[in-house]
């Protein structure tokens, strides 16, 4: 009888997660026609994984109007063909614009883009974030905040957000730009720039110690963004630095050798994928349910 292990080891922790995407403070203006090579002469954010590259930065429509671009090509160089592009994330009078990007390879794609106030125009981008942990920009308007997107990589479509932002003493929103994006097993980890005051989970502002603003801010969500797990901030509730996440990687032993072809879930999330690429489980119960998939067997239980 053929024994199969599950073989779980604590790895290095880090403050951000396995996998970190890129994130820009200075978002390229592009076009409509853009192609991969002028995109990435412009020095627009890009993301690249094989023969998949993301572009990311605004539309100029007017001269006081900004709207978020992404796009999708396949290929390299000239070769390189545009799969999709969407401008209409958030076509209203807000000044929005793409600043992050990350993307496992897979079925996860998520687009950060900043916004510097709210709108219930018909192309607000908060048509997307009804089920988020923060559903709208609040009160207010002039401060720039972040919007976490989910989006389909293969059409350019978001499916779930969530708005990420400080809140004044008077209750009036303030700026939250991001400046790093990861992953951490099943999670997406937004780390950024925060002005008084950053929220815990439960959505209240943290309680300030000392020092002044910007302070750094760690929020960690759920694949569907509708709830941030962890939230930290220097200088709040007690926190000096950023507390490092727990990280374990997961694999599949059939008898005495590991089988790199395999996909491994736990709870229900794929932690471990065929031809050897091995992913941080990130923060799950080891005694939780397991499965395993032999290359395109019937998911079998793991005892």
């Amino acid at each position: 009888m053929t024994v199969f292990r599950l073989i779980i080891t604590l790895l290095a922790t880090s403050i951000l997660g396995a996998t970190e995407g890129v994130v820009t403070s200075n978002s390229v203006r592009l076009t409509d026609g853009e192609t991969l090579a002028s995109a990435m002469d412009k020095g627009a954010l890009a993301l690249n994984m094989g023969d998949v590259t993301f572009i990311a930065g605004y539309r100029q429509v007017t001269s006081i109007r900004q709207d978020p671009i992404i796009m999708r090509f396949d290929g390299q160089g000239s070769d390189a063909v545009k799969t999709w592009q969407r401008t209409d994330i958030d076509a209203t009078a807000v000044d929005s614009r793409a600043v992050g990007l990350i993307w496992d390879g897979y079925e996860r794609l998520y687009v950060l883009i900043t916004v510097d106030g709210g709108s219930n125009d018909a192309g607000t981008v908060r048509r997307f974030t009804n089920n988020g942990w923060l559903r709208d920009y609040g009160s207010g308007g002039g401060p720039k905040v972040t919007v976490a997107l989910r989006v389909d990589p293969n059409t350019g479509t978001p499916d779930t957000g969530t708005y990420i932002r400080a809140r004044l003493s008077n209750g009036n929103t303030n700026s939250a730009v991001p400046t790093a994006i990861a992953f951490h097993g099943d999670t997406l980890v937004v780390q950024l720039s925060s002005f008084f005051s950053p929220l815990r989970v439960d959505r209240q502002r943290m309680t300030h110690d000392t020092g002044p603003s910007p302070f750094p801010w760690r929020v960690v969500f759920d694949p569907s963004l509708a709830n941030a797990r962890r939230s930290e901030a220097v200088n709040f509730d007690g926190v000096v630095d950023i507390p490092e996440l727990p990280s374990r990687q997961v694999r599949l032993m059939v008898g005495d050798h590991e089988d790199a072809s395999a996909t491994v879930i736990v709870n229900q999330t794929v932690v471990a994928r065929p031809s050897g690429s091995i992913l941080d489980s990130g923060i799950y119960d080891p005694a939780a349910p397991c499965s395993f998939q032999l290359h395109d067997s019937i998911p079998s239980s793991l005892q």
